[in-house]
């Protein structure tokens, strides 16, 4: 018999996870978890470089002044990586960038739905 293992489910409509895990089930465990915090970390990167695209454009931060300035270029160095490969396979629809929308999608859809069910915590 093995021992009981509880996962805070960092995914929507789940509070906690509970599961008995002997061999395999912890070794998915070990795997879910730290899956599920790198795509949550993704996640509200991704959510603040939004905010912060919003705020510049509508000029209620200043891109000029040395903070806001490290900060966003810290978040675009982060995040162009997971965005570009989007780029080139969108439209281009120039004034309006849709790949941060299309990457959001993906990184909800994989911690909500596609990494529950592959790792059989559906």
């Amino acid at each position: 018999m093995g021992k009981s293992f509880c996962l805070l489910a960092l995914c929507p409509g789940a509070a906690y996870l509970c599961r008995t895990a002997t061999g395999k089930d912890a070794t998915m465990l070990a795997i879910y978890g730290p899956l599920q915090l790198i795509l949550g970390v993704v996640y509200f990167v991704m959510i603040a470089h939004i905010i912060m695209s919003w705020l510049i454009n509508f000029n209620v931060l200043n891109a000029r002044q040395p903070l806001v300035d490290q900060i966003w270029s810290g978040l675009n160095r982060l995040l162009e990586p997971i965005y570009q490969p989007i780029r080139r396979v969108l439209p281009d629809t120039r004034p309006l960038d849709l790949a941060p929308l299309v990457a959001l999608i993906i990184v909800i859809s994989l911690r909500a739905y596609i990494l529950p069910v592959i790792f059989g915590f559906a």
